[in-house]
């Protein structure tokens, strides 16, 4: 790629082309593109909005879309200049996307679509407020497609804006809707229904209503036990259940936790549970547990700790496998 660039330089765009012939990879498609519109080539321009579309967030697409021809028939159309936006705020390139629909409004006039991704912009850049003003008109149309997407982004906004009523009532409509919203990756879009299942849910959770937020909680697992937030669903349920001073029922939901999953969430339940069982030779057990699951985390050393006040002896870490030193380099400036 960088003799590519050099010929650039050099004005040889043949040789450029040349270097890059025999790759296929993001890097040389731009390099190649770049050769033909340095020789002239009808081709390059073309081949260059592709690659600014395709690529949109990567340093490679941003490039490309330097080198589109600003205004004519060679420059990006409206098309293009949407499907860029949604890109670049799937890749959080947040100013990148606002300078796309600032385009696609000149070129169009405001469009609900447009007022979309522009909310969705708002909303990356911490503005909600601004956000919620923008999203507010489309929302209130009638139907689905860009006035859906535009009352998830009311959603968000009233939960980060701590309305948290309003913004329990959205999120339970977003699951129920389902919208396609543009400017989130595919596993984001995936996800949606179920995550706004579940923030509906955790939203009381997170306001001090723990009675509130054990029914939600409750229920969002029986209607998505295999979602991808179940787990925190089911941290979520003890807390509450624990906060809500019923301890039977917390060290049960812990006790779940711990059994079915692994890491950092297993020890934490595994120690969380342990600090309320009235049994001190099962505590001390799930402590052990707890430091065995994550040696060198968190709730690792707190169950350390616990141990050692408790006057039961802790285990000894595992050593470390000492990682072998490369070989040192052979110039003497390299190796001082």
């Amino acid at each position: 790629m960088s003799e590519s660039r050099a010929w650039l330089q050099a004005g040889e765009p043949v040789r450029a082309a040349t270097a890059v012939a025999a790759f296929d990879d993001p890097p040389a498609r731009l390099a190649a593109a770049l050769a033909l519109r340095a020789s002239g080539n009808p081709r390059a321009a073309p081949a260059l909005r592709t690659f600014a579309v395709e690529h949109a967030g990567d340093a490679e697409g941003e490039e490309a879309a330097r080198a589109v021809p600003a205004s004519g028939p060679e420059a990006l159309s409206v098309p293009d200049r949407l499907e860029r936006a949604r890109r670049l705020l799937a890749a959080t390139r947040t100013a990148a996307a606002v300078a796309e629909i600032d385009a696609i409004d000149r070129a169009l006039g405001p469009t609900p679509l447009g007022s979309v991704l522009r909310a969705l912009a708002l909303l990356q850049s911490g503005r909600p407020a601004e956000a919620e003003r923008v999203a507010a008109p489309v929302a209130a149309l009638p139907g689905s497609g860009e006035p859906a997407a535009a009352r998830y982004v009311l959603a968000r906004a009233a939960a980060r804006q701590g309305r948290t009523e309003d913004a329990i009532a959205r999120y339970r409509r977003v699951a129920r809707e389902r919208p396609t919203v543009p400017g989130l990756s595919p596993s984001q879009q995936a996800d949606l229904p179920d995550d706004a299942a579940f923030l509906s849910a955790w939203l009381p959770h997170d306001a001090g209503r723990d009675r509130e937020a054990i029914r939600g909680l409750r229920r969002f697992l029986r209607e998505h036990p295999s979602a991808r937030r179940a787990p925190d669903a089911r941290w979520f349920l003890a807390w509450s259940l624990l906060r809500s001073g019923d301890r039977p029922a917390a060290r049960t939901a812990l006790a779940g936790l711990a059994g079915r999953e692994s890491g950092t969430l297993r020890a934490a339940a595994l120690y969380w549970g342990a600090t309320i069982d009235p049994d001190p030779v099962r505590s001390r057990e799930a402590y052990r547990a707890a430091l065995r699951e994550v040696p060198g985390g968190w709730y690792g050393l707190l169950a350390a700790a616990r141990l050692a006040r408790s006057g039961a002896p802790v285990p000894p870490p595992e050593p470390l496998a000492p990682s072998p030193l490369p070989d040192p380099p052979a110039d003497p400036a390299l190796a001082a």
